[in-house]
C-alpha cells in the first residue's frame, strides 16, 4: 500500500512538472504609475538632447534584462507630451549603431537592432495578439517603424516619427509618437487620439540587441518582468508600465 501511494504521489509530481498551461493574463497595480510632465514647447524630432523640453526632465534607466545576457551599456531616457504626441528621448554611452541601407525594412527587421515601444492608449491591459487595442512598435536604426496587422502580418506604420544622432561618444534617439486608440483599422483613415492631463497610457520600452550566431539576442527594458510571465510582452499589454500624464 505504501508504495502505491508513493506511485501515485510521483504520477502527480511529474504531470505538474510538465504542465506547461500559459499563466492568466497580468493585472497591474493601478495605483503604481510615472508621472510625465508636459512640455511647455513641443522638442524638435532632431536628435538634440539640448532641447529646451528635455531640460528639467529627469533621466530614467533601461537595465531590466528581459533576454539575453547582462550587458554593461548604459541606456537611459526621458519622456515628455504635448496634445499631439508622446515624446521620448534615449540616450546611449557606448552603443554605437550599424544603419541597415536596405530599402524594405520587412526582409530582415528581425536581423537587426531596434527599439520596442509598447503603447496601450487606455491602460486596460489584455491578449492584443491579434488586434490593436495595444501597439509593439519595433523602431529600426535606420527609422522604419514596423508592427502586426490584425493578421498577423508585419507592417510599415508611420505613428512614430524618429531621429538619431551621434553627440560625442554617446547616441541619441529621439522619437515623437502619436497614439491610437483600439478603434485603430488598418488600411482606413485613422486619427490619432488628443492626449489629456490626468490621461493614463499604458507603456513600456525596451531595446534590442542582436547577438551574433545561437545566442539568444539582448532585451533591455524598462520595467521588471515576472518570471512567469518572461516572454509575453508581446502579447499581454497588462505587463506594461503605466504614466500619467502631468502638467
Amino acid at each position: 500500500m505504501k508504495y502505491l501511494i508513493l506511485f501515485l504521489l510521483s504520477l502527480i509530481f511529474f504531470a505538474c512538472k510538465s504542465d506547461n498551461t500559459p499563466p492568466p493574463l497580468f493585472v497591474k497595480n493601478a495605483a503604481v504609475y510615472q508621472p510625465v510632465n508636459k512640455a511647455v514647447i513641443a522638442p524638435k524630432i532632431d536628435g538634440n538632447p539640448n532641447d529646451p523640453a528635455w531640460k528639467k526632465i529627469n533621466w530614467l534607466p533601461l537595465n531590466q534584462l528581459w533576454q539575453g545576457e547582462k550587458q554593461t551599456e548604459n541606456i537611459r531616457y526621458k519622456l515628455t507630451w504635448t496634445p499631439d504626441a508622446l515624446y521620448v528621448l534615449i540616450k546611449f554611452d557606448t552603443y554605437i549603431p550599424v544603419i541597415n541601407s536596405g530599402t524594405n525594412p520587412l526582409e530582415n527587421f528581425k536581423e537587426q537592432d531596434r527599439l520596442l515601444v509598447y503603447l496601450d492608449e487606455n491602460n486596460s491591459g489584455g491578449n492584443y495578439a491579434t488586434d490593436h487595442s495595444a501597439f509593439a512598435y519595433q523602431v529600426l536604426l535606420n527609422g522604419f517603424v514596423i508592427d502586426y496587422e490584425d493578421e498577423e502580418k508585419p507592417a510599415t506604420f508611420d505613428h512614430i516619427s524618429n531621429r538619431m544622432m551621434r553627440n560625442g561618444k554617446s547616441t541619441i534617439w529621439e522619437l515623437k509618437i502619436s497614439v491610437f486608440d483600439e478603434t485603430y483599422c488598418d488600411d482606413q483613415p485613422n486619427e490619432a487620439v488628443r492626449l489629456t492631463t490626468d490621461k493614463k497610457l499604458g507603456f513600456a520600452l525596451a531595446f534590442l540587441k542582436v547577438n551574433a550566431g545561437e545566442e539568444p539576442d539582448t532585451i533591455l527594458g524598462s520595467l521588471e518582468i515576472p518570471k512567469d510571465y518572461e516572454g509575453r510582452i508581446d502579447m499581454d499589454s497588462g505587463l506594461f508600465g503605466t504614466l500619467q500624464l502631468e502638467e
